[in-house]
């Protein structure tokens, strides 16, 4: 399954769970996180980015990146 698909849709779940209880909008006035349906949306978005966009979590990343090697600066040959 693709991360990102997989990402949006724990997102959406727990979201949609956080807007139902109104944890962090009591009245249920907030747009974005007093419904179950805002909460959602938010969470699905945030899901997403979180495990699609996040390089960090890739396995393959480490080989991908290039490693840079400290080189010494070139000796001058001593002054007679």
């Amino acid at each position: 399954m693709n991360r990102g698909l997989l990402g949006l849709c724990i997102g959406a779940v727990i979201g949609a769970i956080v807007g139902y209880s109104q944890v962090l909008c009591s009245n249920g006035q907030c747009v974005m996180t007093g419904t179950w349906f805002g909460g959602g949306i938010i969470g699905g978005l945030m899901g997403y980015l979180l495990l699609a966009r996040a390089p960090h979590l890739d396995a393959d990343a480490a080989e991908r990146v290039p490693v840079r090697v400290r080189r010494d600066p070139p000796q001058r040959p001593p002054e007679a």
